[in-house]
């Protein structure tokens, strides 16, 4: 599933206008790229049940979903992150009505971190047009 890089185009360009309506209608309406996190802080297991949990980024004081809404992103990010990250850390596919509807107040979004078309929206972004 290659998805397309032109999503986080129309992205990056509805970021730069600061069009908070329009990202969160090209969020909702396509699929994006999470990474599942498998472990606790301490390396065991999550258990299954209920929320899936997300790897999340600090970026400042600031915690965000890392996403991604392009495969070859996503791919990239874990090889440069590797050491930074869970030896596992599975790409999921997600509705981006589910991640939009699940995120939590006080957690941003990071779109396509680590490529040119990096977005970050700080939490409470989307809050307001609900």
């Amino acid at each position: 599933m290659g998805m397309n890089t032109e999503l986080g185009q129309q992205i990056a360009d509805a970021a730069d206008q600061e069009d908070v309506v329009v990202i969160e209608s090209l969020l909702r309406g396509n699929e994006l790229i999470v990474l599942q996190q498998t472990t606790d802080e301490n390396g065991e297991p999550l258990e299954e049940e209920g929320d899936l949990s997300v790897v999340l980024a600090e970026l400042d004081d600031e915690v965000a979903v890392i996403s991604f809404t392009d495969i070859h992103f996503a791919e990239k990010f874990t090889e440069v992150f590797a050491d930074k990250m869970e030896e596992d850390s599975p790409q999921i596919v997600v509705t981006g009505d589910s991640l939009m509807d699940g995120l939590p107040n006080e957690c941003g979004l990071l779109v396509n971190p680590g490529s040119e078309q990096e977005c970050f929206f700080p939490p409470g972004t989307f809050a307001a047009t609900e």
